[in-house]
């Protein structure tokens, strides 16, 4: 998931010099243009991504290493939407850092920080693996949630407009990762060829 997601961020984010200039000339419709349009293009590719991972994890894994290393498909299907979660709020905490909510910003990674290690502790216990890919989400999460609240103090009505047209987007990700996820099992794979084949199909 890193080693796709990352390129593909850094492409996304190739703007950021002049998003961070919209940011110190105040102009917030435009800023809140370009956030969308990041987090559009984000999204389209994450779901793209997040569902061939989902898929056909078990058999890359497979074919790989050998079948013993594939954790389960909760455990990708967490590692997956930590990633989404973490590069969105990558996007947001660069506005935050232009608006100059520094001190924020440190408190927010040690409270997302804090929610990971107590939640990691307690959700191993009970979902191994997983719920270490369960605590790492959350802990994103936390950074999203509270990036968001510091941009609307700034952006007003621009930032919550921008809520609402991510909810098509976001459902419609949520609901291939879903089928992904139903049908992962039943992909049995023994060559590479064939696993291409299956991953142009998804």
């Amino acid at each position: 998931m890193r080693m796709v997601g990352e390129p593909m961020y850094q492409v996304v984010s190739s703007g950021n010099a002049g998003l961070m200039g919209l940011c110190g000339q105040k102009d917030w419709e435009r800023v809140a243009i370009v956030r969308k349009e990041m987090y559009f293009i984000l999204l389209f590719f994450m779901t793209i991504l997040g569902t061939g991972i989902i898929a056909l994890n078990r058999s890359f894994l497979s074919l790989w290493l050998g079948s013993q290393y594939f954790g389960g498909p909760l455990l990708t299907a967490g590692i997956v939407l930590s990633m989404v979660v973490l590069f969105l709020s990558r996007i947001d905490l660069l506005i935050t850092d232009a608006m100059l909510f520094l001190r924020e910003k440190t408190w927010a990674f040690w409270g997302a920080g804090l929610i990971v290690v107590i939640c990691g502790f307690f959700f191993i216990k009970s979902w191994g693996p997983a719920g270490m890919a369960a605590s790492t989400l959350l802990g994103n999460l936390c950074l999203l949630v509270i990036s968001w609240i510091l941009i609307n103090q700034r952006m007003g009505s621009l930032g919550i407009s921008l809520f609402k047209s991510l909810i098509g987007p976001v459902c419609t990700m949520l609901l291939l990762f879903s089928l992904a996820l139903s049908f992962e099992s039943s992909i049995h794979v023994e060559t590479w060829l064939s696993f291409a084949i299956y991953t142009l199909i998804v």
